[in-house]
């Protein structure tokens, strides 16, 4: 389980292009969760594209 978030691409950095978006470790845990009998929701920033947050 872990291995799968770690090797999960995602980097934030304090510089734009270095930063990576974070939605496949969002969509990982989003599933872990929804297994688990969560509900789930996942929203995309404004004004950070590619940056996500997850609700459960």
């Amino acid at each position: 389980m872990y291995q799968q978030l770690v090797a999960a691409p995602s980097i934030s950095a304090l510089e734009d292009n270095l930063c990576m978006s974070h939605q496949k470790v969002i969509e990982l845990l989003a599933q872990w969760y929804q297994n688990l009998s969560f509900n789930c929701g996942i929203i995309e920033l404004e004004g950070h594209k590619g940056h996500y947050n997850l609700l459960a």
